[in-house]
């Protein structure tokens, strides 16, 4: 099974080739299952994709993993009837995804020149980290790409923003825990959590009361409040994370049918413990050293 090109071949896409013909390889001895190939052949084509030649012929490389695919699919070999369709899916999604860096690119470009006007306009990334699943769901569909926007909106310390990608009352934020394995969602309580450590700045004090408030919600409250950096914290702060901790408590003590598990019992006591170190905060400080 050949390629034809009209001109010689990119180093990449040779190595391309390469690999495809391995993983045919390894499915020829038993070493990987059709599953395997798919992984091996699409982890090939993004490779390509990221050096592409434009000498190169790149429907010619989906068409040789396609029939690469149809022909382990046969009775003789695997037996299975969806992995031309699968594989032909996983392809598009990578051609596709070549395209969404190009509209992505462009998307940052137009946010930072927002962001650094004489005027600057910080609306339409409030609304992209708050909303952007659902407003644009194919160009945030590849793994990551919120992050790229998290990392802007950090940048310029934008903590709206940032709260609004992670606050759970907007289930189409950009960092929502489910999204990237938690990877996002872990960045941009991070970027809060930095930005809350500046004593004097007002970006400091918005996320420093962001990450209060987001310490009132049930799905990730332990989460922020570890990051919340309790020095720093006035007196109606520490006591609104007081009674997020009670409401918890609450909630945890009710009678229930089954006896709390254990991710629950230890996300109160996280609660807990920033709560008593709010107070000795505060008695530290109308104590100073000598």
């Amino acid at each position: 099974m050949t390629t034809s090109t009209d001109s010689p071949s990119s180093p990449a896409y040779e190595h391309a080739i390469e690999r495809v013909d391995k993983a045919v390889e390894q499915c020829r001895k038993q070493v990987f299952t059709t599953t395997e190939f798919r992984r091996e052949v699409v982890d090939a084509m993004l490779e390509y994709l990221g050096d592409e030649d434009p000498r190169d012929d790149v429907s010619a490389l989906v068409d040789y993993i396609v029939d690469w695919a149809d022909e382990l699919a046969s009775l003789e070999m695997f037996a299975d009837r969806v992995l031309v369709e699968t594989v032909e899916q996983h392809l598009r999604w990578c051609l596709d995804r070549s395209e969404l860096e190009v509209h992505m690119s462009r998307l940052l470009s137009e946010l930072r020149d927002e962001l650094t006007a004489q005027f600057p306009d910080t609306t339409r990334l409030i609304e992209l980290c708050g909303k952007g699943i659902e407003t644009h769901e194919l160009l945030f569909s590849p793994v990551g790409s919120g992050t790229r926007v998290i990392e802007l909106a950090y940048e310029f310390e934008v903590v709206a923003a940032l709260d609004a990608a992670v606050r759970p009352s907007n289930p189409n934020g950009l960092a929502a825990p489910y999204r990237d394995h938690g990877k996002t969602f872990t960045i941009a309580l991070d970027a809060l959590a930095h930005i809350a450590s500046n004593p004097r700045e007002q970006p400091g004090r918005h996320a420093r009361q962001s990450l209060v408030e987001l310490a009132g919600f049930v799905e990730l409250g332990a989460w922020a409040a570890l990051r919340i950096p309790v020095h720093l914290l006035d007196t109606e702060q520490r006591a609104e994370l007081l009674r997020s901790y009670q409401r918890r408590q609450e909630l945890v003590t009710d009678k229930t049918l089954l006896p709390n598990d254990e991710s629950t019992l230890r996300e109160l006591e996280v609660i807990r413990s920033v709560v008593w170190q709010t107070t000795d905060a505060q008695s530290l400080a109308a104590n100073p050293p000598n």
